[in-house]
């Protein structure tokens, strides 16, 4: 019995591994992914000084 529930338990386990697996190999330090539509705002003076005001908001408690 002991043995037949461990079998069991092994394939399941093992059958839950099963699956094709895609790597992908990029460059170091390059990074390969769409853009990202935060980096345009994030350039713009107003996002600068809502994120300094929070940055300092969540600093000056401390």
């Amino acid at each position: 019995m002991r043995k037949t529930f461990f079998g069991a338990l092994c394939l399941l386990i093992l059958a839950g591994c099963y699956g094709p697996v895609d790597i992908a190999y990029h460059e170091p330090a390059r990074y390969m992914g769409s853009m990202d539509p935060l980096l345009a705002k994030e350039r713009s003076p107003e996002q600068q000084e809502l994120l300094l005001q929070r940055f300092n908001k969540g600093q000056t408690d401390r």
